[in-house]
Formats: structure tokens, sequence, C-alpha cells
């Protein structure tokens, strides 16, 4: 298991345990996570299995609370999720977008290749109030020095975006990244006649 994996892990699992727990018993069965939608006059009504906005969080502000979204701008409609959030209350060095990446340094992550950018800049919504903007940092997965994130962009592998919270409406300084793998599938090109 990677190390970059286990931090994704442990950083999930620390969401799940900050989140508000509410046991009951109900027919002979426990829940463990039971929500109530938050929803006031002036705001639309969640659904589709979207989680209603949580307004009470430490060292972080749900971004849907000010019209922002848990998933980035990948096109227009359709986005990558935010899955991970380093909360404001976390050690000071890692909420700068150096320590940041020297932390990703440290769990086999680098820069892009050759400091060069294949691909889109993805947008994200923190709610804000900055609006759409673009990722603060990427960082992907190195597999060996100097050229170990061009390896990654060839072969696919992990990745991360970052975006930091820090507007005028919700300026905590978190941040929220969007952590993904992905595998870089070749397919041979077959002629008409071929099936």
């Amino acid at each position: 298991m990677f190390p970059s994996t286990i931090l994704l892990v442990c950083s999930l699992v620390a969401f799940a345990v900050s989140s508000p727990l509410a046991p009951r018993e109900d027919a002979g069965q426990i829940v463990l996570l039971e929500t109530r939608p938050i929803v006031k006059p002036d705001q639309p009504e969640y659904e589709h299995g979207e989680m209603p906005p949580i307004e009470h969080t430490l060292g972080w502000v749900d971004p849907r609370l000010n019209g922002g979204r848990f998933l980035d701008f990948t096109t227009r409609r359709l986005g990558e999720p935010l899955n991970v959030i380093i909360s404001a209350l976390s050690d000071p060095f890692v909420l700068e977008e150096s320590g940041l990446r020297a932390y990703a340094n440290s769990i086999g992550f680098s820069a892009e290749c050759l400091g060069l950018h294949y691909g889109y800049l993805h947008d994200a919504d923190l709610g804000d109030g900055l609006g759409q903007k673009k990722e603060h940092v990427l960082m992907r997965q190195q597999y060996m020095p100097v050229f170990g994130t061009c390896w990654e962009s060839i072969r696919g592998g992990q990745h991360f975006r970052a975006w930091r919270q820090n507007g005028t409406l919700a300026n905590s300084g978190a941040w929220f990244i969007g952590a993904s793998k992905e595998k870089v599938h070749l397919f041979p090109r077959l002629s008409r006649t071929e099936n």
C-alpha cells in the first residue's frame, strides 16, 4: 500500500470520526449516522442522495451553505469530488502552500512533469465568496526521482488537486482536496474489418 493511499484512508477516517454521530435504536437496528436536512426558506432542497449542508463544523465551512459544492468543475456540469479536507485546526505549516507541498513530497508526491501542466486546470467553488477558482496545487505520484511524475502522467496513478477556502464569506484557511487514482488505458487500433 502506498503512503499516499494510507494518508487518504486516514484522512477519510478522521473526517468520518469528526462527523456528528447520533446512535439510536430502531426496530432492532442501530443507526450510526442520522442526518436531518438543513433547508432554509431561500435554499433549494437537497436530493439525489446528496447529504444536506453541515452548519457547525470545526476548521472548515461547508461550501454548500454559500452556494458552493463538493465537486470541482471538470466540465460545465460534471466534476470530480472534493473528498478530503485538511482542517484549519491542523498544523499551521501544512496550511501554507509551501507546507502542503513539503508534506506531499514527504509522502511520495511531487509537482508536475518538468513543471509543465497537461490537461485542464480544474475550478472549484468552496462557498467562500470567491466563486469558481483555479486549483492552487496539483501534485502527482512520483514513481522515481527526476522524471517520476512524467511516468504518472503516462501510466496513471495517484494525484490530488487542492484549493484553499480563503474568501470573505468563509475564510477558514482549510484545504479542500480532490484526491484520485487513475489508470491510463491504451486500446489497439482496430480497422473496420476487424471485430
